[in-house]
């Protein structure tokens, strides 16, 4: 079953970005500028105080992310202790020490180095993955969930400005197209009233296309019957008619001498084709 789930969801997020897309990095923060005396390239040969004091000035950024603020804590930490005397490996396996990692000795090393060549604060390039779990939890939050695909309303763009101000501007064309068109009276559907038209005009006939599709098993959704007894309805819609035509209002189906507009296809193999 699990299985099954990430395979589905694997099929769903094809051709999309990672969630980690949506999430943005830690900003890079401008530090002061070191004293001239100091050197950017080696950590022996450095003004502590000034560093130090730098360092503090930044620990009142309140933007500074987690991430940010206990990676300058380290370099804090270890600048310290050189300036207490200890040599660069020592203090960095100190700090390393202290938050159990005994790895970050070198990268503690590197992340000072950076930060004071670049003047910028250190942050990591490798991104966590993300687990199926969190990105379930996004992915809701963004507005979607994982639902059983069935029959429902169907949105489309109709309330979008340019197709309602499209819709605005036929409407009025048609308002004065109706002028020019024959209508049936109102009390009496067959009396035709003819437009008044001015010389330069000329008679407008409103053509309309309709079209259905009327299949073997159509019926009724309801019935009457006993509790719980539900008929045994055919599977699938079955054989199909599609029924395209063109209708007037005055002259019904659209047609010239004894040749209809109106078509019947049957769709369907041994039939009519598809």
């Amino acid at each position: 079953m699990q299985r099954r789930k990430r395979a589905e969801y694997k099929i769903a997020a094809k051709d999309t970005k990672l969630v980690t897309f949506f999430f943005k990095k830690d900003k890079v923060l401008k530090i002061l500028e070191p004293n001239d005396n100091d050197s950017e390239n080696q950590i022996a040969d450095l003004d502590f105080e000034s560093i130090l004091s730098n360092l503090k000035a930044l620990f009142n950024d309140k933007t500074l992310s987690i991430q940010s603020r206990n990676r300058l804590q380290l370099i804090f930490q270890f600048i310290n202790l050189r300036k207490m005397g200890y040599k660069t490996m020592n203090a960095s396996r100190i700090v390393a020490k202290s938050i159990g990692k005994g790895k970050y000795q070198v990268e503690l090393i590197v992340w000072t180095k950076n930060f004071l060549k670049n003047k910028t604060i250190p942050t990591s390039e490798h991104v966590k993955d993300v687990n199926e779990n969190t990105a379930r939890i996004w992915l809701n939050k963004l507005g979607w969930f994982f639902q059983i695909g069935k029959k429902n309303i169907y949105y489309d763009e109709h309330e979008y400005p340019n197709v309602i101000a499209y819709r605005e501007n036929f409407l009025l064309e048609m308002e004065a197209l109706e002028k020019l068109m024959p209508k049936l009276m109102d009390e009496d559907i067959t009396v035709i009233i003819k437009p008044q038209l001015n010389p330069n005009k000329k008679k407008h006939i409103l053509v309309m296309h309709d079209e259905s599709v009327f299949y073997a098993n159509d019926g009724k959704k309801t019935y009457w019957g006993p509790k719980d007894h539900a008929p045994l309805n055919k599977k699938g819609n079955g054989l199909s008619l599609h029924i395209s035509d063109f209708l007037t209002e005055i002259d019904s189906h659209l047609k010239f001498e004894d040749e209809e507009t109106c078509v019947i296809m049957k769709p369907g193999n041994n039939r009519n084709g598809w």
